[in-house]
């Protein structure tokens, strides 16, 4: 695909993914949804690196819906409306799921449902004086799609009280409320995604993709089985899979051990 909404940076370590509408505030489209889709489908077959970083080009991270897009769904009835929620809700699910991990930079504000794609993350970092705001309730709307990712980071009643008041929330409230994890200015950014490529080098990709449902399945019960059955099953196929087998005997012959 050539992607016209969104600039994909591939660098020795790390991809970035970069929001490309600056000229709208890096407003959300449906041409905005269908890219990162697909970026994301692809990131799910075939990871081009085990740390993505997803920021806005310019100075703002993005101002959520854009407006032409809006306008375009008054006239949608609700089946046209229910098909174009879905989209935003399956854009932020495959962020959440991606077997990497992942990184968003507000470099800038965040409104509404590009908030979603902060809380899909495993690391959500600000820039000084940055804002997010949900400007849904103001517009008769409700932050729909969004919540499950919000609700999973910041918990219920701080979720409401950002949700039904759409008030601007500042960087000191984000950290305080767990939404964002670390202030980190433009010249702070190289060194701290320095650490966590330190942090992350060499982990095994399928190991973190089984992490990864298995804190997802344990956190929302998506199993049939009792804990004990499913952990000592995900454990069991984890053990026998051949890259833990060869993994775990060069750790053992570097002991001096034999397996």
């Amino acid at each position: 695909m050539e992607y016209q909404t969104i600039k994909i940076n591939e660098y020795k370590h790390y991809t970035e993914v970069r929001l490309n509408r600056p000229e709208v505030r890096n407003a959300m489209n449906g041409q905005m949804l269908d890219e990162l889709i697909y970026f994301f489908k692809e990131m799910h077959r075939q990871p081009k690196s085990s740390l993505m970083l997803l920021r806005g080009e310019g100075e703002v991270f993005s101002a959520g819906a854009d407006l032409k897009w809006m306008a375009r769904a008054v006239d949608f009835d609700v089946e046209e409306n229910v098909e174009d929620s879905r989209k935003l809700y399956q854009c932020f699910d495959l962020l959440n799921r991606l077997p990497v991990t992942t990184i968003a930079w507000l470099n800038g504000p965040a409104v509404g449902g590009a908030i979603g794609l902060a809380s899909a993350s495993d690391f959500v970092w600000v820039a000084p004086q940055v804002t997010i705001r949900f400007s849904e309730v103001k517009l008769g709307l409700v932050p729909a799609t969004v919540a499950p990712f919000v609700l999973n980071r910041i918990g219920r009643i701080k979720a409401r009280q950002w949700m039904l008041t759409s008030q601007k929330v500042e960087v000191d409230e984000m950290l305080k409320a767990g939404f964002a994890d670390e202030q980190v200015t433009g010249e702070q950014l190289p060194d701290r995604l320095q650490y966590i490529i330190e942090s992350i080098k060499g982990n095994d990709l399928y190991a973190t993709r089984m992490t990864r449902e298995l804190i997802e399945n344990l956190s929302k019960k998506h199993h049939n089985e009792s804990e004990e059955v499913y952990t000592a099953r995900i454990i069991a196929e984890a053990r026998t899979s051949d890259s833990a087998q060869q993994r775990i005997r060069r750790f053992l012959s570097s002991k001096n051990l034999s397996s």
